[in-house]
């Protein structure tokens, strides 16, 4: 999940550092969290009322 997330905002140029080893290398120490993991869910967006 972490890759889908950082593949729209990292350099094309560096697309390499998004390959298993060196993901595992850079960004295993600290992944990206989704808005739908458990841990996150104070995140979560507030459900939109009903307007009728």
């Amino acid at each position: 999940m972490d890759v889908l997330q950082r593949i729209s905002q990292h350099p094309a140029r560096e697309v390499a550092d998004l390959t298993p080893r060196l993901w595992k290398e850079r960004f295993a120490a600290n992944p990206l969290r989704s808005l739908i993991d458990p841990r996150h869910l104070h995140r979560q967006p507030e459900p939109v009322a009903d307007a009728h």
